[in-house]
């Protein structure tokens, strides 16, 4: 199953110069750049659906970013639109914090980018912590972990995944 998160933002500058620079960005945060329509649209992809199925970092789930970018006067609109593989439960809040921020990071980085005539900022390959919203950072639920043993036993059921990743994503999810 699919969900969908889209975020955009305005931009002054060549939109040329900021293609490129959104283009290095993506590569820096770990996507693979499939299609490159310079000055239009930027394709990426990241994850694995393996990954969709054994993580629950929203970094390694599989996903396609859309990146359109389309000239306005004297500012770029940039349209960000992510396509997630999830094959069983929803984007979390926290989930689109991290998105978000992905996107700001991206905005950040071409606004100085337009403002430096070109010159990129140095870009952190690592995605930087989020903090959580207040409810997100209570302890943790026991069903929570029930719940994901038991999604992760019926995909183990189905053949998805084999024995030896149900016991290592297992003594994960339990600390052992």
């Amino acid at each position: 199953m699919s969900r969908q998160f889209s975020k955009s933002f305005l931009v002054s500058g060549e939109v040329g110069m900021l293609f490129d620079s959104a283009e290095k960005f993506l590569v820096a945060k770990g996507y693979t750049v499939t299609t490159s329509q310079k000055p239009e649209k930027i394709i990426a992809t990241r994850g694995t659906k393996v990954g969709s199925y054994l993580s629950t970092k929203i970094e390694d789930l599989s996903t396609t970013l859309n990146v359109d970018l389309l000239k306005q006067a004297n500012q770029v609109h940039i349209a960000c639109s992510y396509d997630i593989y999830l094959p069983a439960g929803f984007v979390t809040t926290s989930d689109k914090m991290v998105l978000e921020n992905e996107v700001e990071q991206m905005k950040t980085n071409l606004v100085t980018v337009s403002k430096d005539n070109g010159h990129a900022p140095e870009i952190p390959s690592a995605p930087e912590e989020v903090k959580k919203p207040p409810q997100a950072e209570a302890a943790p639920k026991p069903y929570d972990y029930t719940y994901e043993l038991e999604r992760l036993a019926k995909l183990r059921d189905k053949g998805i995944i084999t024995d030896k990743e149900f016991n290592a994503k297992k003594k994960q999810l339990l600390g052992l």
